[in-house]
């Protein structure tokens, strides 16, 4: 009977079903944003999908002749205790209607988020047409859009924190990784604060979160900020392709590759990583088919992490016509696959199945989150006896 296993390494529960990985508990980036790095333009710890946070200054700041981040004016904030407020409305939703543990740091990623110019969303589980696993903390001004959410996992292993996403700019029903935690977000926030010299930002996120980082340890560690983070505070999506595009920027295929692996390792299940990947073999000479290879490995991992063109990546992978992908999904996710089942497969992963291939679905076919496709995701996680899933779903 085929179950639910655990990755090696990972601890992350996965299937194999129909020769597909599909990682269901997983933990930015973008063409745009390469653009900007491989530019020299340091990428800071709120820029995704070509977007930036807007910062509360007007000055340009540079350390260096190849760091620049420009801080914008921001909105005005919240007092301290509305923050915390908030934060114990999201907390309290979370318990209670998403049957998840709050992440610690809630309150000083909140402030952040605004410190940063988000709209922070002050009312707790307003989802709207969001995606259906995401719990919106912050929204986009102009387009409404998730600008800072957690991502709830159907079935997230004991232990595991929610990642902090966003809603990516490139298609509908795709998610860009911001941070693994919202511990390490706030602590990269502190290190960006401090690196440059933001002494009012730094105080007041400092204030939510204290003894995770002391003023001064960036420019104490004379590392520059990239590999400050990469060693004493943890992996970013974004910190690693600049990483990595610098070194390919410099000849240094081995090191750029070296790290794209790196990334993949760390975002374990995180399809992004490898299209990114992919992309990187592609541009260099003779690597055709690794770049294939990387290209359907990422098309193997759930989708909604792609964070990506689709069609490019299917090309990538081999695809005469990216298009089908949409006609293949939506075939797996409405296959009741009866026989398996009578074979022995349980009939609860079956519908776990189909319900990460409806989730695929909605990409392939660039289609937006609605109530009637929530209900049809929610029934596969109530055949999957995952009552509480489909109500978080449902909402």
């Amino acid at each position: 009977m085929e179950g639910i296993g655990f990755a090696a390494n990972y601890g992350l529960p996965l299937r194999v079903p129909d020769q597909r990985l599909h990682v269901h508990s997983l933990s930015w980036s973008n063409p745009a944003v390469e653009a900007r790095a491989a530019s020299g333009v340091l990428i800071g710890p709120s820029i995704r999908a070509g977007r930036r946070y807007r910062m509360p200054s007007q000055k340009t700041r540079t350390r260096s002749s190849s760091v620049l981040i420009t801080a914008m004016s921001g909105d005005a904030v919240l007092p301290q205790s509305d923050v915390a407020k908030l934060a114990e409305a999201h907390e309290e939703y979370i318990r209670e209607q998403c049957a998840a543990d709050p992440p610690r740091y809630l309150a000083a990623t909140l402030r952040a988020l605004e410190l940063n110019g988000e709209k922070l969303c002050t009312e707790a589980g307003k989802r709207e047409a969001d995606h259906p696993l995401v719990i919106p903390l912050a929204r986009d001004e102009q387009t409404g859009a998730v600008s800072a959410g957690l991502l709830r996992w159907p079935t997230p292993p004991s232990g595991m924190d929610m990642p902090l996403v966003a809603t990516s700019l490139v298609g509908p029903g795709q998610l860009c990784h911001i941070a693994n935690s919202c511990e390490l977000f706030i602590r990269r926030q502190l290190a960006y604060y401090d690196f440059l010299e933001l002494k009012e930002e730094f105080t007041e996120a400092d204030k939510l979160a204290p003894g995770l980082y002391d003023a001064g340890q960036v420019m104490k560690s004379g590392m520059g900020l990239h590999k400050y983070l990469m060693l004493n505070v943890g992996p970013f999506m974004d910190v690693l392709q600049t990483l990595a595009r610098g070194h390919l920027d410099r000849g240094d295929e081995q090191s750029a590759l070296i790290t794209c692996e790196k990334m993949a390792q760390s975002f374990p299940g995180w399809s992004h990583a490898h299209a990114f990947h992919a992309r990187m073999l592609a541009s260099m000479s003779d690597r055709e088919l690794e770049a294939r290879d990387a290209a359907r490995f990422a098309i193997h991992l759930p989708l909604m992490t792609l964070d990506e063109d689709l069609d490019k990546v299917a090309s990538l992978a081999g695809f005469q016509d990216p298009t089908s992908l949409g006609t293949m999904f939506r075939g797996l996710s409405l296959d009741p696959r009866e026989s398996e089942v009578q074979e022995g497969k349980a009939p609860e992963q079956v519908s776990l199945d189909r319900a990460a291939y409806l989730l695929d679905r909605m990409v392939a076919e660039r289609t937006a989150w609605n109530a009637e496709a929530k209900n049809e995701l929610a029934e596969l996680y109530e055949q999957s006896r995952l009552p509480e899933v489909a109500r978080f779903v449902r909402l």
